[in-house]
């Protein structure tokens, strides 16, 4: 699967995960999504749409 953006993949990764090939792939898939996610909002980007 190919996402032109990681940012899209915020919010449903835990269901991308369960089809990863392994534990260890799946896992790694998730820490870069939060990551991501995490970088977003030290630089005061709003991914979610809350404000």
């Amino acid at each position: 699967m190919i996402f032109s953006e990681t940012t899209e993949l915020i919010g449903a990764e835990h269901l991308l995960a369960k089809r990863a090939v392994s534990k260890e792939v799946a896992e790694k898939f998730i820490e870069v999504v939060r990551r991501c996610e995490e970088k977003a909002k030290t630089m005061g980007v709003e991914i979610w749409g809350d404000k």
